[in-house]
C-alpha cells in the first residue's frame, strides 16, 4: 500500500504513538495467564493503563465483574482520546468506525431489558458523559417499544424498526442483533472517502474475519441451513466455502490452506485464534508503517479492541478454571 502523508495528522500521530505505549507487552500477558485468580490479574493491571478504571469500578464491583467494567471504561476513554486527536474533517469516518460500540451498547440494553436484568452505566462502552447519560435515559424507559421510539434520530433506526417488529413475533434478539451488525459494516464501507480508501482493505479484512468466525461456529453446531442470512456479506466466498464443507474438519482444513496456517489445530477455537492473529498482524503492520495519515488511527483502534478482548478471555479463564486450556489462545497484540 502506497503511503500518503497528510500533515493534518502531525498532532494525531504523536498522540497515537504515545497511546501505543500503553498496549500490554508479551511478558505482562504471560504473567496474567500464569496467575491463578482474577484478583491477581487485577493486582497486576494496577500497574498499567487500567489502574484508574479499576479504582473507579472497585467502589461497586469485585472480581470478574470489576475487571469487565474497568475494561469497558478504559476502552471508552481510549476511544474518546482517539476521537479528540483526529483532524476535524476525518472525525465523521472515525465516528462511523466507532459506531460499532454504540450498536453493542444498544444490544446490551435490549438484552438486559428483555431478560429483566439490572442496568448500570458500567455495562456500556461510552465515549463521554453525553453517551452515558443517553444510555441511562434509555435504561429507564418502561418498555422496549419506548426504547426503539427514543432511537429515531439514530442512523440505524431504519433497520432497527423492521427488525424490532420481527422480534416481537419471534422473541429472538438475534434478528435485531444481525440487522444492526450488517448495518454497521455496510454503513462504514459506504463512508470511506478517497483519503481513507487505502485502509478499506483492513475494514474488508475485519468483515471477512467476522464472517469466517460466524461460519465456523454455525458449522460446528450443524446449523448451516439458511446460514447466509447471518453473514455480514452473504456472497463472501471463504465463509461460504466453510459452510459448504462436508464437516467441521474439512472446513478447518480449507481455512488453514487458504491462510497458509501450518500449525496443527484440533479445535475450531484454536483456528479462530490463528485467524485473529492474522488480522492483528495486518493492523500492526498498518500502525508501524503508516506516518501522518489515517492508518495510524485505525491500526491503534483495532489493536486496543483486540487487547480488551484478550483480557476478557483471561478473566473468564480464571473464573472457570480454564487457564491451561486457554494458554494457546491468548497472545499479546503488541508482538
Amino acid at each position: 500500500m502506497q503511503q500518503e502523508i497528510n500533515l493534518e495528522f502531525a498532532y494525531s500521530d504523536v498522540r497515537v504513538k504515545a497511546m501505543k505505549h500503553s498496549i500490554l507487552g508479551q511478558p505482562l500477558i504471560r504473567e496474567l495467564v500464569d496467575v491463578k485468580s482474577v484478583d491477581e490479574v487485577i493486582a497486576i493491571l494496577q500497574n498499567s493503563a487500567y489502574k484508574q478504571p479499576l479504582i473507579d469500578a472497585s467502589t461497586r464491583f469485585s472480581g470478574v465483574e470489576l475487571l469487565q467494567k474497568a475494561l469497558n471504561a478504559e476502552l471508552g476513554d481510549s476511544l474518546g482520546r482517539l476521537l479528540r486527536a483526529v483532524p476535524r474533517r476525518f472525525k465523521p469516518i472515525l465516528r462511523a468506525i466507532l459506531q460499532v460500540h454504540d450498536i453493542e451498547n444498544i444490544k446490551i440494553l435490549f438484552a438486559k431489558k428483555h431478560f429483566g436484568q439490572d442496568i448500570s452505566v458500567f455495562d456500556f462502552i461510552t465515549l463521554g458523559k453525553q453517551d452515558a447519560d443517553f444510555l441511562l435515559e434509555l435504561s429507564r424507559k418502561g418498555s422496549l417499544d419506548d426504547v426503539v421510539a427514543a432511537l429515531q434520530s439514530k442512523e440505524y433506526y431504519r433497520v432497527l424498526l423492521p427488525a424490532f417488529q420481527e422480534f416481537k413475533k419471534s422473541s429472538s434478539l438475534t434478528v435485531i442483533f444481525d440487522s444492526l451488525d450488517r448495518f454497521y459494516f455496510n454503513n462504514l464501507m459506504s463512508k470511506i472517502t478517497r483519503e481513507t480508501s487505502g485502509f478499506k482493505k483492513l475494514v474488508a479484512s475485519k468483515i471477512e474475519l467476522q464472517d469466517m468466525l460466524i461460519a465456523l461456529r454455525l458449522k460446528e453446531r450443524g446449523c448451516e441451513k439458511d446460514a447466509k442470512k447471518y453473514l455480514i456479506n452473504p456472497s463472501h466466498s471463504v465463509a461460504n466455502s466453510i459452510l459448504n464443507s462436508r464437516d467441521l474438519r474439512e472446513a478447518m482444513d480449507y481455512a488453514k490452506r487458504k491462510f497458509a496456517i501450518k500449525k496443527e489445530l484440533s479445535t475450531s477455537s484454536q483456528l479462530e485464534v490463528e485467524l485473529e492473529k492474522i488480522f492483528i498482524q495486518k493492523a500492526l503492520k498498518m500502525l508501524r508503517t503508516t506516518v501522518l495519515n489515517f492508518g495510524t488511527i485505525l491500526g491503534f483502534y483495532y489493536l486496543k479492541c483486540e487487547e480488551i478482548a484478550m483480557l476478557r478471555k483471561i478473566a473468564l479463564s480464571k473464573q472457570y478454571g480454564l487457564s491451561e486450556q486457554m494458554r494457546g489462545e491468548i497472545f499479546s497484540v503488541s508482538d
